[in-house]
């Protein structure tokens, strides 16, 4: 007969490391946006905006409680546009955008605005191949891009508005699609270039010099790097009328996980450091700040690949909050996460962060770990230098000091079955002040374990498997 033992994780068997960290008080950077979240008002959230004046009070307080620090706005070109280039102004799309720049310019929070993300289809070459032809007149893509921020901004007052995308996602070179694309007599970086330089002109013309161009919104961190490569091929300054670089962040997995059989991803660490660590470089060489403007992952699936609800796994948020630590340690100037809703009715990625069901806003686990994340770096913090003794392999810290002098420390355990006992030494500004521990994992969301009072200047916590906690001497209303 078969002896059978347990072999579930349990309190007896579970393993623990021990890994040592130490605050200092230098200051490695200040990111100039922070952490935010993208809203999207085009078919993707199609029946996900309220109709009422309550159902807007309840998605504004739901955007209130997750307290991000700048926002990315898409607003579809197709569907508030008129064929002469006209904003449609009694178009629902411009009614959700006008309650969202509003709530934005109240809270003083910068909003990029994606429009257009592609070409409407009147404005495009014909004889262009791919699935995303690039504008076939610059200067008139210009003016109606400039016509409707001027619109925004001065007449609506939306002086939140601060960057504008034109075009999402061009050069998709790791795609299967080319997009921006152009006839072949006419070259479509050199030609990306001079509808940016009309753009910038046609801005300037209408006394809106405070709104900077944001490029090159590459698909992801590898398409960014060979745009980049190409243009430099070209003799071509890509970024030269861009206030601000940016890219997408998708294709990452946790370093101990093999390689994914519906799309192409790297390992975290290979990510950031011979990819990420780059296009940061290239970005302070172009002296510009850089901005990850779509964060997610893929590994599990997306919209038509593997498991259309793989993006909202837990192991998902922790490769996305492994990745904003590191970032931050790295020097990037901010990251938006992708997306606050979605419609799910049609086979896309499950992002998204809140759900509407029978008209009201329901939170989806990863919306308390992002809550987290957002409280825990407030706009203007401070970046300190953290290191690390001993074998920290799996486990990745940030810390920071925010505007209002509280501190904050963002710890990630990526390991799945072993626990960590972290010990952390801190600044002398730091001790003397009680932190609490919140913790995101498989079972908590977002739940104060613990308060600490660091008498002798070192914190001990101890991070679960497969964990996000962040310890702060600040006080959070997490709901």
């Amino acid at each position: 007969m078969v002896d059978y033992r347990e072999t579930l994780l349990t309190e007896k068997n579970k393993k623990s490391r021990e890994i040592s960290f130490y605050v200092e008080q230098d200051v490695i950077s200040v990111p100039r946006e922070g952490l935010g979240i993208n809203i999207t008002l085009d078919a993707q959230a199609k029946g996900c905006y309220p109709s009422d004046e309550k159902g807007w009070q309840d998605l504004l307080k739901q955007l209130d409680e997750l307290a991000p620090s700048w926002l990315c706005i898409t607003l579809p070109a197709q569907d508030v546009l008129t064929a002469e280039g006209k904003l449609r102004k009694d178009a629902p799309e411009l009614a959700q955008f006008d309650r969202l720049c509003k709530y934005c310019t109240h809270k003083e929070l910068d909003v990029v605005l994606m429009f257009p993300k592609s070409v409407p289809e009147w404005m495009r070459f014909r004889n262009a191949g791919g699935a995303q032809p690039a504008p076939c007149n610059a200067e008139d893509y210009a003016r109606v891009i400039a016509d409707a921020m001027c619109y925004f901004v001065k007449e609506c007052g939306y002086s939140c508005l601060k960057y504008s995308t034109i075009f999402g996602e061009p050069f998709n070179e790791d795609g299967d699609e080319f997009s921006f694309a152009t006839p072949e007599d006419i070259d479509p970086y050199i030609y990306y270039a001079q509808v940016h330089e009309a753009t910038r002109k046609a801005l300037d013309a209408k006394g809106l010099s405070s709104v900077g161009l944001l490029g090159p919104n590459s698909a992801d961190v590898y398409a960014h790097l060979e745009t980049f490569r190409r243009a430099k091929e070209r003799g071509l300054d890509i970024t030269r009328d861009m206030s601000a670089i940016d890219l997408h962040a998708y294709r990452m997995r946790l370093d101990y996980m093999p390689p994914s059989r519906h799309i192409f991803t790297c390992g975290l660490s290979e990510y950031l450091e011979q990819y990420l660590g780059k296009a940061i470089e290239l970005a302070k060489e172009n002296g510009k700040p850089l901005y990850i403007t779509e964060l997610g992952c893929m590994y599990y699936g997306k919209s038509r690949y593997g498991d259309n609800r793989g993006p909202s796994r837990h192991e998902c948020f922790i490769a996305e909050a492994e990745l904003i630590v590191r970032a931050l340690n790295m020097g990037i100037d901010g990251i938006l996460k992708w997306v606050l809703l979605f419609d799910t009715t049609e086979l896309r990625g499950h992002y998204h962060l809140l759900e509407r069901i029978d008209g009201s806003y329901r939170k989806k686990d990863g919306y308390y770990g992002f809550a987290l994340l957002y409280k825990a770096i407030p706009k203007g913090s401070r970046m300190l230098r953290i290191s690390h003794g001993g074998n920290a392999s799996g486990i990745y810290a940030s810390a920071s000091e925010s505007s209002d002098g509280n501190f904050n420390i963002i710890l990630v355990n990526d390991h799945p079955t072993d626990i960590a006992d972290v010990e952390i030494k801190i600044t002398q500004d730091m001790a003397g002040r009680n932190f609490g521990q919140w913790n995101v994992d498989y079972w908590d969301k977002g739940v104060l374990k613990n308060t600490i009072n660091p008498g002798n200047g070192i914190l001990q916590v101890s991070l679960p498997p497969l964990s996000m906690n962040v310890i702060t001497s600040a006080t959070f209303d997490l709901q």
